[in-house]
């Protein structure tokens, strides 16, 4: 108090308003604290935009009836859609209809584009419960693995009656079946126990997976989500490949990302209620001849597919937490959910600061389910599923984590400077043929070496006072630490960044959307924000940078590539030396070395030109047709969408100027006319 009143009006109001400001930033602190992102993957008709509507209507406010009016529209265009399918599918597989004056509906409806139906009117609606009531059209149906139909095509049919009325208001059940193509992000909030689930859907088709990278920041857990009754049925993008596969191949790449081996991994086997009505007609074993369970058994079907999946997890001490569901009824979802969730807060309690688990979650359910649900915790071998929680401290065990010293990384980068000085053999880069270097090309430990061992009793020297312990690594210091290092896989050897030290540096490289009809990514290498060469700690900069480069590069790539190098705007103690170039070229995957397309240099310098000129001898001659130089930001237009791409400010105006130095010359040119030669 004494102090207080010994200060002036304005530094009351100094430190007040400094008060304000720490509350919120702790305040800030703790609402990021309680929030969990939870990914929902899978490929297109999975399940995934049900389950959000679920969590509306579970955990959420659901759906008022002003809510439930407006999905009449998506409604309507689903049940078209499926008609005319049905209607182009009995074309193709000489299926004619029984009754004559369907084959009138049938071209009436075929007329019809679904895209400008808001309601269905008594005239459209007597046509389609015609057709729907033929037999020849329900033979169709039943052949609807040979082509592409809604799953919920007999939902809305068999009930046409209910939805044609004038004043239909579609059911909670009705909103849960429509079939709206996800694009872009969808997120939904929704707070359990003061604790925020942010829910992301991202679109499964292959046109829509470009996006998913975009939410692959801070994922708390994936629920990823597999369609039981897809195991006959063909993709829409490729009708030559089985969506089963195309899940288990999309699988296979989520659970061993580099980024992910932190995350929990949850599967939700989906669409069991399909699963069952369609086994009794479609045999298993007839698109998995491993199959060797009974014909119309969904059980044995759906253990049989677990195991497929679980195969494909190659990481002995990674449990993955497995449910059969249907996505359709709320109560089974419910139930489902609520293991899930508490299991996700268990693994996540120290994220809270926590001492108990118990402080946030009542009971000690962990993944309790009902015993038709219930998944396996053993492995595919039979061996015991590893422990999912670790002690806490204060748990009466005693043992706490120690906090080691990692050594310095020294990948012995040189400046740029130095770089002007390599010799022949150091230029040498034959991109297309490079071998994976070896561990002395990535990670120099050798000045660093840790001695496990403690040395034998008569080498050891006396000991004059008492050391000090080392500290305890308590999880709020973890949770820190986390932040500030990450830890990435190259090249099959894991390696941790610094991801402080390279904070303002993390703009060099980005994602510049796609280009092409495949997900053929565009990257974007904007040196102008490399560290200056004579900056404070600059070698361990480049090196952290380095692995930041190379691990972010693998995450964005998916199929082939371009990489755009804007060089302007670059100052000549920016750039990176050729040595550092050089090394990230031989540590990207091989791949992805291949994959590469184009390698366009923007505004390229006379320096950029003078060095690849004098390494071009040395440079395979399949790297050199793939760099390209471009002038201008107008040319670069024209090679590539730039929709997506993020160009500096610095470099808009480096161009902004260099047009118009280049109009100036023109007009002085055309001013100033031709030379005239001067008679002799």
């Amino acid at each position: 108090m004494m102090n207080e009143c010994c200060l002036s009006d304005d530094e009351r109001e100094a430190r007040r308003i400094s008060q304000d400001i720490e509350r919120q930033l702790q305040s800030a602190k703790k609402e990021k604290q309680y929030q969990l992102k939870l990914l929902l993957l899978g490929t297109g008709e999975s399940g995934k935009s049900t389950f959000i509507k679920q969590m509306r209507i579970i955990h959420g406010k659901g759906y008022t009836e002003d809510d439930r009016k407006t999905f009449t529209r998506s409604i309507s265009q689903n049940i078209f859609v499926a008609v005319k399918a049905m209607i182009e599918a009995m074309e193709t597989l000489k299926i004619p209809f029984t009754d004559d004056k369907n084959k009138a509906y049938a071209a009436m409806l075929l007329r019809v584009n679904p895209d400008n139906m808001s309601t269905i009117d008594k005239q459209y609606a007597q046509a389609i419960s015609s057709m729907w009531r033929d037999p020849c059209m329900q033979q169709c149906y039943e052949r609807r693995r040979e082509y592409q139909l809604s799953d919920s095509a007999r939902y809305y049919l068999d009930d046409l009656a209910r939805i044609s009325a004038p004043l239909y208001v579609p059911s909670e059940q009705d909103i849960l079946r429509v079939r709206v193509r996800t694009t872009g992000v969808i997120e939904y909030p929704f707070t359990i126990n003061s604790v925020v689930f942010r829910m992301v859907d991202v679109g499964g088709q292959r046109s829509e997976r470009r996006k998913w990278i975009h939410c692959f920041e801070d994922v708390t857990s994936i629920i990823f989500l597999v369609a039981l009754n897809e195991y006959d049925q063909v993709l829409f993008e490729n009708p030559n490949e089985n969506r089963m596969e195309e899940s288990k191949a999309l699988f296979k790449t989520i659970i061993n990302y580099a980024v992910f081996q932190r995350t929990s991994m949850i599967i939700f086997f989906n669409k069991t209620d399909l699963l069952q009505e369609k086994i009794s007609k479609s045999h298993l074993a007839d698109y998995y001849p491993n199959y060797k369970g009974p014909k119309n058994d969904p059980d044995a079907a759906m253990k049989f597919i677990l195991k497929m999946f679980e195969a494909l997890n190659t990481d002995a001490c990674r449990r993955l937490y497995s449910h059969f569901t249907c996505a359709t009824d709320t109560e089974n979802i419910r139930l489902i959910f609520s293991a899930v969730k508490d299991t996700i807060m268990r693994n996540n309690f120290d994220d809270f600061n926590l001492t108990s688990p118990s402080s946030l979650l009542p009971g000690d359910e962990g993944m309790a389910q009902p015993p038709e649900h219930k998944m396996s915790s053993e492995g595919a071998e039979g061996r015991p599923a590893p422990p999912t929680t670790l002690p806490l401290k204060g748990d009466g065990s005693g043992s706490q984590r120690k906090k080691l010293s990692a050594p310095r990384i020294s990948l012995s980068l040189d400046q740029s400077e130095d770089d002007l000085f390599d010799t022949p053999d150091d230029l040498d880069i034959n991109v297309d043929d490079l071998d994976t270097p070896d561990e002395a090309d990535i990670l120099d430990y050798t000045d660093h070496e840790l001695d496990w061992e403690e040395p034998q009793e008569p080498q050891r020297a006396p000991v004059k006072e008492e050391s000090e312990p080392i500290p305890a690594y308590t999880s709020e210091e973890e949770r820190q630490d986390s932040k500030l290092w990450r830890t990435v896989i190259i090249g099959e050897q894991e390696h941790r960044i610094n991801m402080k030290c390279i904070e303002p540096y993390q703009k060099v490289i980005s994602h510049g959307g796609y280009y092409g009809d495949g997900a053929n990514a565009i990257i974007v290498f904007a040196a102008c924000f490399l560290p200056d060469s004579d900056s404070e700690d600059y070698h361990e900069i480049m090196e952290n940078l380095f692995l930041y480069v190379i691990s972010t590069l693998e995450l964005m790539v998916a199929e082939d590539y371009m990489i755009v190098y804007l060089n302007g705007a670059t100052p000549h103690r920016r750039t990176p030396g050729l040595g550092w170039l050089k090394r990230c070229y031989q540590m990207i995957d091989r791949r992805l070395r291949k994959n590469l397309k184009s390698f366009i240099i923007v505004h390229p310098s006379w320096f950029i030109r003078t060095i690849l000129a004098i390494t071009r001898p040395f440079i395979s001659s399949k790297f050199s047709s793939k760099i390209k130089y471009v002038n201008s930001l107008g040319e670069l237009e024209e090679l590539i969408p730039m929709e997506y791409v993020h160009i500096p400010e610095c470099i808009i105006k480096l161009d902004e100027e260099l047009q118009e130095a280049g109009e100036n010359s023109k007009i002085n040119s055309f001013l100033q006319g031709p030379d005239v030669p001067v008679p002799t």
